[in-house]
C-alpha cells in the first residue's frame, strides 16, 4: 500500500480523538518499513495499537501504522521459551499463544486494546 495523504487517525486510537496525518502508511512487512523510514524526509510517528496515544492536534509528518503480524519460537531450553513477536501482533491474541505453550508469565497484558509494539513486557517469557 502506498502513502495516503491527509488520513484520519480516528480509527487508530482508542480515545477516538480526531486528528489527521499529513502522510500515512500501513506497514505490512519489514522491507516496506525499511523503505518508508529511509524515504521519510522529516518526523515519523510509529503507531501500533493506538491505546497509549492521545492526539491533541494533527500530525504533520509521516505516520507508520504497524500492521506486521508474526509470532515465532526461536529457541527453547529447560527453563525458557524464546519467542519473537512483532510490533503489530495483537496483545490479547498473543496471550492464548503463550498459555497453550505453558508460558503463563505473559498473562498480564490480556485484554489490552493494543499491539505488542508498546507493550511493557520482557523479551523473554518463562515457563
Amino acid at each position: 500500500m502506498g502513502i495516503e495523504k491527509d488520513k484520519s487517525l480516528l480509527p487508530y486510537n482508542s480515545f477516538h480523538m480526531e486528528a489527521r496525518a499529513a502522510q500515512f502508511v500501513a506497514i505490512t512487512d519489514k522491507d516496506q518499513l525499511k523503505e518508508m523510514v529511509e524515504k521519510a524526509g522529516g518526523s515519523i510517528l510509529v503507531l501500533c495499537g493506538g491505546s497509549i496515544i492521545f492526539f491533541t492536534k494533527d500530525v504533520k509528518g509521516l505516520v507508520l501504522k504497524m500492521d506486521i503480524r508474526c509470532i515465532e519460537e526461536i529457541n527453547e531450553d529447560s527453563l525458557h521459551i524464546y519467542v519473537r513477536a512483532v510490533a503489530g501482533e495483537n496483545c490479547h491474541a498473543f496471550v492464548p499463544y503463550c498459555i497453550v505453550r505453558n508460558c503463563a508469565a505473559f498473562a498480564n497484558p490480556s485484554l489490552l486494546p493494543s499491539t505488542l509494539g508498546p507493550a511493557p513486557i520482557p523479551p523473554l517469557v518463562s515457563l
